[in-house]
């Protein structure tokens, strides 16, 4: 939202990857000039921000959820970056129940 109301024609968003409906719903709503949707979905996005500090590499946690999801076949990282650990799994799944 606040990219929208500085005058923006775009951004790059990490978290679209992991959340894309919400982030439809995000672009709808600005599409429509919604601002009340807007500023709904931008106290969500700025909840989901939370999971860039669960593990990092953020991509780590990407490719945990796409997984999870069933969208990539494994989580591997390539060295020097370690996979997303499996004693966080479940953190991450249960913070993602908010953004399904």
């Amino acid at each position: 939202m606040y990219n929208i109301l500085s005058g923006v024609n775009g951004c790059v968003a990490i978290l679209a990857n992991v959340a894309p409906k919400l982030f439809s719903a995000w672009v709808r709503a600005a599409r429509e000039k919604d601002f009340d949707a807007l500023a709904d979905i931008q106290k969500k996005v700025d909840r989901l921000m939370d999971i860039l500090w669960i593990y990092s590499p953020f991509l780590a946690t990407t490719k945990a959820i796409l997984v999870d999801r069933g969208l990539f076949a494994k989580d591997l990282m390539t060295f020097p970056y370690l996979s997303f650990p499996e004693s966080k799994k479940q953190e991450l799944r249960n913070f993602m129940k908010d953004f399904e």
